[in-house]
């Protein structure tokens, strides 16, 4: 595919794909992590606060660094409801679930991204902290 011709093009390309292959078991269908997890957002308890910014934040630092905190081999997306910014083209993980948050990758990753998130949902001090800090 294209990727294989890039990376017989540009040396150091192939270590991409490994790493990929390898975090994912190898399995290469994309859905081959150890564990998934779904964290359901609680908009229905604030309505029009925006949780996706907050678990994203500014050019996607914040999600990087949920990332990084619960040890580098997990995926956080946002999907559902009021994740996708265009409108128009829906991921297809079916649009009309809640808006939540999905955790894939190694399941001892997948725990420690679970509770910094469910920080980030239930305590609204801590949200707000982030918040401001975001700002």
């Amino acid at each position: 595919g294209v990727e294989d011709a890039l990376a017989s093009l540009i040396p150091g390309l192939g270590h991409v794909e490994s790493k990929r292959a390898r975090m994912d078991g190898g399995s290469g269908g994309g859905g081959g992590y150890e564990a998934t997890k779904k964290i359901w957002i609680p908009s229905d308890k604030n309505p029009g606060y925006n949780y996706v910014g907050l678990l994203i934040g500014p050019g996607g630092s914040k999600q990087r660094e949920l990332v990084a905190s619960s040890g580098g081999n997990v995926k956080i997306s946002i999907r559902g409801k009021g994740s996708s910014t265009k409108g128009g083209d829906v991921v297809p993980g079916m649009p009309e679930e809640p808006l939540h948050v999905l955790l894939e990758g190694k399941q001892e990753n997948v725990d420690r991204a679970e509770k910094l998130v469910r920080e980030l949902l239930e305590d609204s001090d801590a949200a707000d902290k982030e918040k401001a800090r975001q700002l």
